[in-house]
Formats: structure tokens, sequence, C-alpha cells
């Protein structure tokens, strides 16, 4: 791999990576940022297999490739550097990093060890991104925030043809929201999605104007995409409660 980029482009795109890599890593690779060519752009991708983001950042490619290499270490380094272009280059495991006045390199590990996002294989829908930022915004707060029931940390998200629906609870609160759609879904499907998950959705989504929803069921996963960024979360499983037995009827 041999890339040219700006070092303010490149600091931008690991500081918004830098969160979702795992702070206790179960796996070792999991406190790295995979590095990687893609459709003449480079691509930051972190995980803590639970949540993971995607960037990908406009830059001058000469060879394709990619390595992972430790998160912490290169973000620190890079913010060290002046703005201007930085060039990266492997070779073999070794990550290069050159600029104007000074270098580092970085020791790799094969990239084929980092977790791949799976591909989206059963829907994908486009959503106003204000709505949703806005549903999540109201709703979160009633989410549980400690682990001893982990269904509770979940919003479930009903998907509907007209409609779409958002309802967290802790146990004690239960917050709910409906949202209509010009274009929905055929069939009704449901997600529990992790609280954290959608709240970071709501961060990445607020300043554009759409988005798009895809899923894979059979991988339990469920992905956000919005122009260069593609956040993707692990689904929970369990029986969310039966929170239309509390919530007032019309008389």
């Amino acid at each position: 791999m041999k890339v040219k980029i700006l070092q303010e482009d490149l600091q931008k795109g690991f500081n918004l990576s830098q969160r979702f890599v795992a702070s206790r890593p179960q796996l070792p690779i999991l406190a790295n940022f995979l590095i990687e060519t893609d459709k003449g752009k480079l691509k930051l991708s972190a995980t803590d297999l639970s949540l993971g983001l995607s960037v990908w950042i406009d830059a001058k490619v000469e060879e394709e490739g990619k390595t992972s290499v430790p998160a912490k270490e290169i973000t620190e380094f890079i913010s060290y550097l002046s703005p201007g272009e930085v060039e990266l280059a492997t070779n073999k495991q070794i990550l290069k990093v050159l600029s104007a006045r000074a270098e580092a390199d970085f020791a790799g590990v094969k990239a084929d060890e980092f977790p791949q996002s799976p591909a989206i294989e059963d829907g994908l829908l486009t959503l106003p991104a204000a709505e949703l930022t806005a549903a999540v915004n109201q709703v979160s707060f009633a989410a549980a925030s400690d682990e001893s029931r982990p269904v509770l940390e979940g919003i479930l998200w009903l998907l509907a043809a007209k409609e779409y629906q958002l309802v967290a609870t802790d146990g004690y609160r239960l917050a709910h929201k409906k949202v209509g759609l010009k274009q929905g879904v055929g069939k009704q499907t449901s997600f529990l999605v992790p609280a954290r998950s959608f709240n970071e959705v709501a961060k990445l989504a607020h300043s554009f104007s759409d988005l798009k929803v895809g899923w894979n069921k059979q991988k339990n996963q469920i992905s956000f995409l919005l122009p260069n960024l593609q956040l993707t979360s692990r689904l929970l499983g369990g029986e969310f409660p039966e929170y239309q037995k509390i919530i007032p009827q019309a008389a």
C-alpha cells in the first residue's frame, strides 16, 4: 500500500474512529485500526465486536493494500504532525508514516485477522436523518444503563409500511415514539438495537439529510450508512417486555 493524504483529514478520521476501538479488547487486534485502500479512497475501520465504524477518506492511492496497526499509537503520532501531506506505505507488516518533518514505523498485524463487517443482505431503507435522530434522542434516556438485564439496554425498533416505532424501558419508565414514513418495508420487521448504537447514529447523522439502513438477520447485524461512513451494530437477543399493556389506550 502507498497512499498520500492530508494530515488534517487523517486525524479527523482517526479521532472519529477512536471511540469504537475496544477499551478492554477480547482479542489483541481489536485494539487496532484496519487501514486499507478502497475505491480510490483510504478506509479506516475500528470495532469492539458489538459496534464498529468504517470511514472513507479522500486520498491519492498509488498502490493498493491493507494492514492493521495499534490505534492509540498511530492516532497520537498523527496528532503531533503539522497540517500537510502525509505518506502511508507498507512493507510486509510494517506501516511507514512519512511527513515533511517526521517519520515513524508501526508494526502491523495481517489485515485478514481483523473482523469483517457482514454484507447487507436482507434490506436497505432510506430514512430522513433528522427524524430518526430526534426520535432516538427522545427515547434513549429510558433504556437501562446497567448490564443486569441486557435486553433493557436496547431500543426496540418496529418497522412497517407507513411508520416506525421506537420503544425503550428500564423497567421503571418507558418511552415510545411513532414516526410516519413515505415508504417503509412491506412486511413488518423488528430489531432490538443497543441504545449505545442508536446514540452513536444520532451523533453521526445530525448534519446529514438522509441515511440508509441495511441489515443481515442471519449474522444478527444492522448497518447505518451515511456519506463516507458506515456504522455496524450487533443486535441484541431476548424478549422485549410487552410494553403495549402499560400504554394508556385512547378512550
